[in-house]
């Protein structure tokens, strides 16, 4: 074979089309699949947060319910149903059931007991069980609920929710008093 007639197989070669789209369909995929599992990552993750959030809110809700009707307890412990309102609210929530995973309930972040409230930042301190406040103003009696999921990723290290903190939790409060 001489060189221009190589020279023209070459070209003829380069002119042809067939296949081409086959070719760009292999380079964009490539450069997309990665682009559209982390939007479906981040997608799933931030679902997952809103439905732990609800199931929080939730379980606030059927256990100021329950407490509510339990007229004479002192506290939650005494309150019967209170804990199973809560605990029922948190794991049947229509959104959760879309989770696959557990979900826990418990009091991570204290007891129920008195708290006081800060003026200038919101949060609520505990007060053990007195019933006033350093301030003067009464405490109030309130019991923390807090709600947590584990979530996995879609592929684990390959999606930049792999650099999210995976425990997905929320706290809601329940003032009884």
């Amino acid at each position: 074979m001489d060189r221009s007639s190589l020279s023209a197989a070459i070209l003829r070669f380069l002119r042809q089309q067939r296949g081409a789209a086959a070719a760009e369909f292999a380079i964009w995929a490539v450069i997309l699949a990665p682009v559209i599992a982390n939007v479906a990552d981040v997608a799933l993750y931030a679902y997952d947060k809103m439905q732990v959030a609800n199931a929080a809110q939730a379980g606030v809700q059927a256990g100021y319910a329950a407490w509510a009707s339990c007229t004479s307890a002192a506290s939650t412990s005494q309150c019967l149903g209170f804990s199973t309102a809560v605990s029922n609210a948190i794991t049947h929530s229509s959104l959760i059931g879309g989770i696959s995973g557990s979900i826990s309930q418990g009091t991570a972040s204290g007891t129920e007991q008195y708290y006081c409230a800060s003026v200038s930042t919101g949060q609520l301190t505990a007060n053990g069980t007195s019933a006033a406040c350093s301030t003067g103003a009464s405490a109030g009696y309130y019991y923390p609920l807090k709600v947590t999921f584990t979530y996995k990723p879609i592929v684990r290290g390959a999606t930049i929710t792999s650099l999210f903190n995976t425990t997905i939790s929320q706290e809601s409060w329940i003032r009884l008093q």
